[in-house]
């Protein structure tokens, strides 16, 4: 088996979370999106009061990404790991350049339609 070499990442920092979605079209796309890739877990998310509901959908649709990537059969456990620790660094500092390129590594991890 071979070692993977996996990123230290620093400790969490404890920060506020604000509910304010500023953008009508990002809570349509985050609708959108959590209708097409929703489990049983995910109908309650649309029950939720508004900026709840909003910050619920992008969590799970964050959650779902990550769960993509973790069960990707077809894809060595070193590469999972990989792809793993990137999205993690990438949701931790955003950056658009970044996301691009990550998106391009791991566009062949297909989502189980399922």
């Amino acid at each position: 088996m071979s070692t993977v070499l996996v990123e230290t990442l620093p400790r969490p920092v404890r920060s506020r979370l604000s509910l304010h979605c500023h953008d009508d079209g990002d809570e349509r796309r985050v609708a959108e999106l959590l209708a097409k890739a929703s489990r049983t877990f995910a109908l309650t998310i649309p029950m939720l009061p508004g900026p709840l509901r909003h910050a619920m959908g992008v969590a799970y649709l964050l959650m779902r990404n990550a769960d993509t990537l973790e069960d990707a059969a077809e894809h060595s456990r070193e590469r999972r790991i990989t792809a793993l620790t990137r999205f993690s660094m990438l949701i931790r500092e955003p950056d658009r350049a970044e996301a691009h390129r990550f998106v391009d590594a791991v566009r062949d991890f297909d989502a189980n339609p399922d």
